[in-house]
């Protein structure tokens, strides 16, 4: 049987992670990680040279957060090509959300080319953050790699999240990285550039209708592991 790979909110106590996946090696892959060697997993990691998709090698930036965030074009706002911007890294002041100022979010600039359609966010999914992701795993993150496939061939393993763990064409939520980390380690990384599916309204709520039955069958089954290991211990007690 081989193990799985869980993912949670990093805000969530141990106790309760606990009560959900038993005692299984968890791992912070978030940039406010207390595990340097995790943090170098999360997009807002400072690796220095990502290549900027759709700038044919002309500009690289400091994170892929940055790359993600500079690309952003608004009603009243375009994007942020410039040196400065995508020397950014880390979660100060590099999120570009949608303001009266700048106006809603219309899409994202393909690189340096604009006279080209503005990429939807599952294309952009697809075709920016996906890619540059799995640029960042392969060049950047070999070791912490190494680790999580090490804790994998013995147990399950939790992936601690700033979002909540959703699918990477939920349209409705934020695309976890660690989601894209799983895929990844799982051997089944999404075809970069492709069109994905979109997730209908339906799609998404009948996901976390999904993933909330999940949640409780596991909460369920740890429960009756610990009865069973009470029962078990009770009957070798003098």
């Amino acid at each position: 049987m081989e193990h799985q790979i869980f993912i949670a909110n990093r805000k969530r106590q141990a106790k309760s992670l606990h009560e959900e996946f038993g005692a299984v090696p968890v791992f912070d892959v978030t940039f406010a990680g207390q595990d340097p060697l995790f943090s170098t997993l999360s997009p807002m990691y400072p690796h220095g040279d990502l290549p900027v998709p759709f700038t044919e090698g002309q500009l690289s930036a400091n994170s892929l957060e940055a790359i993600w965030q500079g690309l952003k074009v608004f009603e009243h706002e375009g994007a942020r090509l410039d040196p400065a911007f995508f020397s950014k890294s880390g979660c100060k002041n590099i999120k570009r959300h949608a303001t009266k100022q700048r106006g809603r979010i219309l899409g994202h600039q393909q690189g340096n080319h604009t006279t080209k359609p503005l990429l939807s966010i599952i294309a952009a999914r697809a075709q920016i953050y996906a890619p540059t992701y799995h640029w960042q795993l392969e060049h950047h993150c070999p070791k912490a790699l190494a680790a999580l496939r090490q804790a994998l061939e013995h147990s399950d393993i939790v992936l601690l999240e700033a979002g909540v763990d959703s699918d990477i064409r939920d349209i409705f939520t934020p695309m976890p990285h660690s989601q894209l980390l799983r895929l990844y380690l799982l051997g089944q990384y999404p075809q970069c550039g492709e069109p994905w599916h979109p997730y209908t309204r339906a799609e998404h709520e009948a996901d976390l209708e999904r993933r909330k039955r999940e949640q409780k069958a596991r909460i369920a089954h740890q429960r009756a592991l610990r009865r069973a290991m009470g029962l078990t211990q009770a009957a070798h007690t003098p």
